[in-house]
């Protein structure tokens, strides 16, 4: 692909590899469905795919800053092939079309990107309860937040194990990819207790949310807690703030019932944002739920009981201690797209 040479306006060549190629792509997609960069370099694969049946290095002018994709005329969104093409028109033109001949005779399965609505239906699920929650969710501080993962509290009941409530750890997605491929770096990345850890030490917005899957556990969640963090708040001179907190989540113990949602917000300056959805509240909204509207409801500024409460899901003594593995394997996928796009933006092969 080379560009059109007009006096008035000349690009520098430069020649780029299949991996920056993929970049580029990446970069549009990233825009124009306003989806995370992990999602946009796989539809740009696929789109490369559907365009060059060869891997060899393109020649290709830098394109101006106002490169972006163009929706179809009918309204629909185009297939990744077309978008790719369509934003390239008016800029490039095609050197030699004897590869994409070659693709067509082949017939490849049509490839449709997702929309941002298809895209949004993606869930990270619990199997043994069945919970699911969305894997990118926006709250109402910090840019968007992906989800590590999701497991359940269970509890021993003569027999048997009973789910108590399911959980998912949502980290500022962005930001923490880009912290974790620091440490990734640096080797402190040994054990799933290590990606823990970072995601709790990490300078970046997270959030854990609890869906409550029994009628009448309120009080015993709020008690669980408090034995869990009495012993480090009490070191740490906090017992009031302890008892804001565990006040707090008894007043508010009749709505903490079988399929309320409770998200315990944690923001980079050690200050604890806690909302609560009642099950009432969260049938209106569907699986899916809305925390965008309004503002928590109580918030505490104590970076101690902000640490007791992660160390509570996270620590190495953790309440949830299956739901450590899939956590970190969460936190692992993050960091293989910050190496991916360290890799593409350096032009790697």
């Amino acid at each position: 692909i080379t560009s059109h040479h007009r006096p008035a306006r000349r690009f520098h060549e430069r020649r780029l590899t299949y991996h920056d190629f993929l970049w580029q792509l990446s970069t549009v997609f990233a825009a124009y469905y306003s989806e995370p960069f992990p999602l946009a370099f796989q539809v740009s694969i696929m789109a490369a795919q559907a365009m060059s049946s060869g891997r060899a290095a393109a020649t290709v002018s830098s394109c101006p800053a106002s490169f972006r994709p163009r929706p179809a005329s009918n309204g629909a969104l185009p297939s990744p092939a077309r978008l790719a093409l369509s934003s390239l028109s008016g800029r490039t033109h095609i050197a030699s079309t004897a590869p994409l001949v070659a693709q067509r005779r082949r017939a490849p399965p049509r490839v449709v990107a997702a929309s941002p609505v298809e895209a949004s239906t993606l869930s990270a699920k619990d199997d043994s309860s069945g919970t699911e929650y969305p894997m990118v969710v926006r709250l109402w501080a910090g840019d968007e937040y992906r989800s590590l993962g999701a497991s359940a509290r269970q509890k021993r009941v003569v027999l048997f194990n009973v789910n108590v409530y399911a959980l998912t750890v949502y980290v500022e997605a962005q930001k923490a990819a880009h912290e974790l491929g620091v440490r990734y770096r640096g080797g402190f990345f040994e054990t799933e207790q290590d990606f823990c850890d970072a995601i709790m030490d990490g300078a970046f917005g997270k959030a854990i949310q609890l869906t409550i899957l029994r009628s009448g556990v309120g009080e015993q969640i709020a008690d669980a807690i408090e034995e869990a963090i009495a012993p480090r708040m009490r070191l740490m001179q906090q017992t009031a703030v302890l008892d804001e907190f565990i006040g707090f989540f008894k007043q508010r113990a009749e709505d903490i019932d079988k399929a309320a949602n409770v998200m315990i917000f944690f923001t980079q300056t050690g200050t604890v944002n806690i909302a609560v959805k009642s099950a009432a509240a969260c049938e209106q909204t569907g699986p899916a739920v809305n925390w965008l509207g309004g503002v928590p409801e109580k918030s505490i500024e104590s970076p101690a009981l902000s640490r007791a409460l992660l160390e509570v899901w996270l620590g190495e003594n953790s309440v949830v201690p299956n739901a450590k593995p899939v956590f970190a394997a969460g936190a692992k996928a993050l960091l293989e797209s910050e190496n991916i796009r360290r890799q593409t933006r350096k032009g790697g092969s």
